[in-house]
């Protein structure tokens, strides 16, 4: 039976956003409907999903790491023993270390105690064998990855179960916001949260030029020879998905067109593989995605300064798997407390003072 102080929430969008807000709200004894046309076809569902402590060309501990990486390891694992799956796969990453000015630069930071625990060099030839040109390889060592499309297509069946997944697409226009509910199609809620990703970039509740997404594009190859359980960065990501299956890329671009793969993409992935990797390579599939990056470099999360129950949860661009099991923890106990959560970046974007 659900507490007094539960609430009835509308969740648009099951990306990781979406995802991530729906499991702390049924953690939370609430009622919701998530609102999804399909998962197989978010961004998320074909992210490598890296959660990366260390980042840059300066090797640098990613904007508050220290709550947010902790906090998402434990999160995947409650909901990998709620979903009785692969979700949480422990993986090292491998970076390649290109020249002597970043080798010294990676060795001190070893020696720095804010990087106890995060970075090592580990005998690594069987990787220079594997790369032309390489230098050095020093390891990440908390970093981990999260097996993105069995996360989102498990716990979307959760969802139906739970009776609560409508599969349908949300025109936003339509929904009816009032003192304290929201009404769509008949059906009345206590709350709206909006997480719907790149498309949120439409979205006339929240209109602002602070959205700069960006388009990734990835090779899902064969590596017959490569080695598998771990993650290389040699320019691109490399990553072991299963068996001799590899996911390669992310390329990146701010100017584009559409949200479809692009051939001039494709050479360019192709030209990386040929001319870096020692390994004999067959592509199985060429994706896109888009995701949803700030100017701010920051995400956008927060209450609608007009409607006090419209919220919403977007801009966590490309580190969205790190990102989104904190901060949706955040806005869903906020929302439970009668508080308002935002971040910086949200009041900027919506020039809340």
């Amino acid at each position: 039976m659900r507490s007094k102080t539960s609430k009835n929430c509308m969740i648009i969008g099951q990306g990781i956003g979406g995802t991530m807000l729906a499991w702390h709200a049924l953690q939370g004894g609430w009622r919701i409907d998530v609102y999804d046309e399909g998962a197989l076809k978010s961004t998320s569902h074909h992210s490598s999903a890296i959660i990366n402590p260390v980042t840059g060309p300066n090797f640098v501990k990613s904007w508050r790491t220290s709550e947010l990486v902790p906090f998402a390891r434990k999160c995947y694992q409650e909901i990998q023993t709620r979903l009785q799956g692969d979700i949480l796969i422990e993986m090292p990453l491998w970076r390649h270390v290109h020249d002597i000015r970043a080798e010294n630069l990676w060795r001190s930071k070893m020696m720095d105690a804010e990087y106890e625990d995060l970075i090592s060099i580990h005998d690594n030839g069987f990787l220079l064998d594997q790369f032309r040109n390489a230098n050095l390889f020093g390891r990440v060592d908390a970093s981990f990855r999260i097996n993105a499309s069995e996360l989102i297509s498990s716990f979307r069946t959760l969802l139906k179960n739970e009776e609560s997944l409508k599969e349908e697409t949300v025109r936003l226009e339509n929904l009816e916001l009032g003192n304290g509910f929201v009404h769509y199609q008949g059906r009345k809620y206590d709350h709206c949260i909006v997480a719907t990703g790149y498309h949120g970039v439409v979205d006339p509740w929240f209109v602002t030029d602070a959205y700069r997404p960006a388009k990734g594009e990835i090779l899902l190859c064969r590596l017959n020879s490569f080695p598998r359980e771990l993650m290389v960065k040699f320019g691109k990501f490399i990553v072991h998905l299963e068996d001799d299956l590899f996911w390669v890329g992310s390329n990146f671009q701010y100017d584009f067109n559409n949200e479809y793969p692009d051939k001039d993409q494709l050479s360019e992935l192709n030209e990386f593989l040929e001319h870096s990797v020692v390994s004999p390579y067959e592509v199985e599939g060429h994706f896109s995605g888009i995701r949803p990056a700030t100017k701010y470099r920051r995400p956008l999360i927060g209450t609608h300064p007009g409607y006090g129950n419209l919220h919403l949860f977007n801009g966590l661009g490309t580190k969205g798997f790190s990102l989104a099991p904190f901060f949706s923890a955040r806005l869903i106990d906020s929302i439970k407390r009668g508080q308002v959560f935002e971040t910086e970046a949200f009041r900027k974007a919506f020039q809340i003072l």
